[in-house]
């Protein structure tokens, strides 16, 4: 997967519901979660994330991304996995794409 409009990524993940859809939400392991957390700070798009000390992941945005600011507190399942969806339309990561560039 990777964000629709962007270059980032790839995001192996797993769609909670069939069909897949843009907005859909997909289990993405802690260390593509990571990565998602990264490049979303690359971006600077008015959304951020951020990982607590409990393993939660808490998307914060502001008035320049939706409307008005709010948050999103994404904890892992059973498995480590977490469920991420409806910030923004993921998309089909081209195989030809090259992936994002890790610091």
């Amino acid at each position: 997967m990777t964000v629709d409009g962007t270059q980032y990524g790839p995001y192996p993940g797993q769609p909670t519901t069939a069909p897949r859809s843009p907005h859909g939400t997909y289990l993405f392991t802690g260390e593509t979660a990571q990565r998602i957390v990264e490049d979303l700070h690359r971006d600077h798009c008015g959304l951020t994330a951020a990982f607590e000390h409990d393993g939660t992941l808490t998307f914060t945005w502001d008035a320049t991304y939706r409307d008005e600011p709010g948050a999103e507190r994404v904890t892992p399942d059973a498995q480590g996995r977490y469920a991420i969806g409806g910030l923004w339309p993921w998309d089909n990561w081209q195989e030809t794409g090259e992936a994002t560039p890790q610091p």
